[in-house]
């Protein structure tokens, strides 16, 4: 075996010759997008449905293949939606929260929304990859391709939760508020806003809900969107209404109703009680149609090259890449290593196609194949390697696949020593070679070592969507209004701010201010609410406050989005009392 050692030699300097970045790490994998809902494709169901196409780069290892890859739909690929949120905050002490809260909200989730099947059965998978950051801007400060939340740690309520309707990030990042302390079907509903699904609820015909979930049908709104004055009257009969219920069934809570065909939807349940409502079918079929493609290379995949003169080579280490439905997507990233001595290396002119796991094709040898290719994928993962080929990682394959001798290389017989393989030179010496059966192909396929797999239907009509396709419908405040308008002066006393609002919910911060003189001083901070989709009311605890002209500021995230509505404070003179005129018996 020694006399290859002078044909290693050769074909190594002529690849670094040829390329002389081979070695060299390639460009950054894109930020994938907060919200992914793809399809998970391994390259051989990519190859098998024509939307791959694997090229060299003219090296015989490392970052060696291109990868071009189109987002079309191939019936049969499981489909999960990968929703990636970043939490940030503070706990009541102030203390930044931990990853494990992270952890615990996305497995609520997960567990929450297991078991979604489309119309006709097929299955949907929602992933969430939680983490945690400091800071309290969600606009500012979050890491590329993760939903910022603040979380919030108050007490449990099913309006205190939100998602911003649009994207503030070029790989649609939403921003919302959380409460820390919801249940999983609060976190649920608003992981299917991250998902681009809105609420459900019928907002012109609200319903009372008592303590034990019982339904009461409150006055439906039949005025025109923004008549002030027909809401004013609406409100009015519904708050009446509202306190005549509270004062037979107990306290309760005004919610806008479920339209019929949405019963058994978790969009259209605001309660935020453990119930058995999943994301609808409907709504999963259409999640489904927008899929995109998540491809996944593992170690092992061995490419067969369409020149039989060429190097095959097998991928040596995990490559995951996504294109949008109706889009594209390229990647020079694809770490693999040549696997035939003594051929040439693969040119830039030629093309792959794919066979399959080493470990499946029947050979000892290449089962061996199998366990170097992952071991180069462990040691590619390795922090201390960075993004480089480890040492010797085509002697170690060519050890395996020609026979070539490890006696004169510590790191191969190493790596091979690691890969749990033993070195048998009679065996190795011994591993097939493929030629490729597709040789005449134009485009990369799925084969076997004698034929072409049968071909995946792919639709290739749809075209790349513009804009956010998980955008909500941006919200529009219909009516907002604070009653009583006028209040005494030196009491502790409550209002309410009623809102009736369209698309998606808003979070914003209460806070009073009142003017002296040229001056505007604060009056009073009552932390931040989340006006709902539908009717909304939320009662405000008003401090002791002298007389005056007072205004109440909603403020949105950046001071931004601000609604002023007016309060009266007036001071109630007390009547005289009459003098008592002493008078005498």
């Amino acid at each position: 075996m020694k006399r290859l050692i002078p044909v290693v030699l050769l074909l190594m300097t002529l690849a670094l010759a040829a390329s002389p970045n081979a070695l060299a790490a390639g460009p950054a994998p894109p930020t994938p997008p907060a919200t992914e809902v793809a399809q998970q494709a391994t390259l051989s169901q990519a190859a098998a449905a024509g939307i791959v196409n694997l090229t060299p780069k003219g090296g015989i290892g490392g970052d060696s293949v291109a990868v071009d890859l189109q987002g079309a739909r191939v019936r049969g690929l499981p489909v999960t939606a990968t929703v990636r949120i970043e939490f940030l905050g503070a706990q009541k002490d102030g203390t930044p929260w931990p990853q494990s809260k992270a952890d615990a909200i996305a497995a609520a989730i997960e567990q929450r929304l297991s078991g979604l099947k489309a119309s006709d059965g097929s299955p949907f998978r929602v992933t969430v990859d939680a983490k945690v950051r400091a800071g309290a801007d969600p606009l500012a400060g979050g890491t590329p391709g993760f939903h910022q939340i603040v979380l919030g740690d108050r007490p449990a309520a099913s309006d205190a939760s939100m998602v911003s309707g649009s994207a503030f990030g070029p790989n649609g990042e939403k921003s919302g508020d959380w409460g820390s302390n919801e249940t999983s079907t609060t976190w649920a509903h608003e992981t299917g806003h991250l998902l681009g699904l809105p609420d459900r609820y019928s907002a012109r015909r609200p319903d009372w809900t008592a303590a034990d979930g019982t339904r009461h049908s409150l006055p439906p709104y039949t005025g025109k969107s923004g008549d002030l004055k027909a809401m004013d009257a609406w409100w009015q009969q519904v708050l009446k209404r509202d306190a005549e219920l509270e004062a037979r069934y107990g306290r309760g809570e005004i919610q806008p109703s479920t339209p019929v065909g949405s019963e058994d939807d978790i969009m259209a349940d605001g309660t935020g009680k453990q119930n058995g409502k999943p994301i609808i079918p409907k709504d999963i079929d259409g999640l489904i149609a927008r899929a995109g493609v998540r491809l996944h290379a593992s170690p092992g995949d061995v490419l067969l090259n369409k020149d039989p003169t060429q190097q095959n080579m097998v991928v040596g280490a995990a490559l995951d890449m996504f294109a949008p439905s109706g889009g594209r997507a390229h990647r020079d990233g694809l770490y693999g290593y040549c696997i035939d001595l003594t051929r040439h290396i693969p040119a830039v002119t030629s093309r792959f196609d794919v066979l399959g796991r080493a470990a499946d094709q029947g050979f000892p040898q290449y089962v061996a194949l199998q366990k170097v290719a992952e071991e180069l994928g462990r040691r590619q993962l390795d922090p201390a390697n960075g993004a480089n080929a480890p040492a010797s990682a085509n002697q170690a394959i060519w050890a395996v696949t020609d026979g070539l001798t490890p006696e004169f290389d510590p790191a191969t017989a190493s790596l091979l020593a690691a890969a749990g393989v033993t070195y048998d030179a009679a065996a190795f010496s011994a591993s097939p070679h493929f030629n490729d059966p597709n040789a005449g192909g134009p485009s990369t396929a799925a084969v076997t070592p004698t034929g072409v797999l049968p071909a995946t239907p792919a639709d290739r009509s749809r075209r790349l969507a513009v804009g956010d396709p998980y955008a909500l419908a941006p919200p529009k405040l219909r009516y907002l209004a604070l009653g009583p308008r006028t209040v005494r002066a030196g009491r502790r006393t409550t209002v309410t701010l009623r809102s009736w609002q369209e698309g998606s919910a808003t979070r914003v911060s209460l806070a009073l201010v009142v003017r002296r003189g040229k001056r505007t001083k604060p009056a009073g901070s009552f932390g931040s609410v989340t006006i709902a989709t539908g009717p909304d009311l939320h009662v405000i605890r008003l401090p002791r406050l002298h007389a005056g002209r007072y205004t109440l500021l909603l403020t949105g995230a950046r001071k931004t989005a601000v609604r002023r509505l007016g309060l009266t404070v007036v001071q109630v003179k007390r009547a005289k009392r009459p003098k008592r005129v002493a008078t005498r018996r």
